[in-house]
């Protein structure tokens, strides 16, 4: 990893969420269980992918990455989550790499993390993703869409994004990825130039979260998406996606509420 090629900070700060990533892996989700491993595998391709964007661009960087065998859905399945001791090692070792400028060690470091297995080829992350998903089915297969959906909007590949949402819509969404669902239509209708369409789905979103307390909650525990309200902003409606701000302020305020009323409890 050469000098000039990255950004040190972004890239400590992406191994880091790394193995915050690998951790709840394997503390929260019930890796036997097929659709908890497939998510985490998910999450974990996706986190690998944003790590290797950030280590630079390397001639060699091929010669050492893990072979794949095979990338067919089962496996890309079989890849696996890396075990968590070796992580947090590999990134304590990847900042030592990165302190004394070793190349080598860097390299090293993101291929015991398990970064090279989980993301062979960057331009080749999300056909590999999607066919991890194609080992899901029926409504839980919702969630991954939705996350591929993001990702794949993170990409700029909005005709992924299409694709996804609209097969998403036919396993009849709620909650939170209700409210994602709103916001891609939302951009696909300010594309098309329908800003009051655009508006109203924006508006959509936010009460696809208010339907209760619980989605509420649901809500206010995911990352929101301020797609839409960003391009809504530099269309100059500054009330419009100031409003819709306070409405997910309101959500994460009812989360810590929740929380603290909880504690209190205990």
């Amino acid at each position: 990893m050469k000098s000039g090629t990255y950004n040190e900070g972004e890239l400590l700060e992406h191994a880091n969420d790394f193995e915050r990533v690998i951790n709840a892996s394997w503390k929260y989700c019930d890796l036997k269980s097929r659709l908890s491993f497939l998510l985490s595998m998910l999450f974990a391709m996706k986190s690998a992918f944003l790590l290797r964007s950030s280590s630079g661009s390397c001639d060699d960087l091929d010669q050492l990455r893990t072979p794949v065998v095979g990338d067919d859905s089962e496996s890309v399945a079989r890849t696996g989550i890396p075990e968590l001791n070796i992580v947090h090692r590999a990134v304590q070792k990847l900042a030592a790499a990165v302190a004394s400028n070793s190349h080598v060690t860097a390299i090293g470091a993101l291929r015991d993390m398990g970064v090279f297995a989980l993301c062979p080829i960057l331009d080749e992350q999300l056909c590999r993703m999607e066919r991890l998903v194609k080992n899901v089915s029926g409504r839980p297969r919702l969630v991954f869409l939705v996350e591929l959906s993001l990702f794949a909007a993170e990409l700029g590949d909005f005709d992924a994004v299409r694709r996804y949402v609209a097969e998403a819509w036919s396993l009849v969404p709620s909650s939170w990825e209700l409210y994602n669902l709103c916001i891609f239509e939302g951009l696909f209708a300010l594309e098309a130039g329908n800003l009051d369409e655009s508006v109203r789905l924006l508006k959509e979103a936010l009460t696809a979260c208010q339907t209760d307390e619980i989605t509420l909650i649901n809500c206010g525990l995911r990352p929101p998406n301020f797609l839409l309200a960003q391009r809504l902003f530099e269309r100059g409606l500054r009330k419009v996606v100031l409003k819709h701000l306070v409405g997910v302020q309101d959500c994460v305020a009812t989360l810590v509420d929740t929380d603290r009323n909880l504690g209190q409890a205990h």
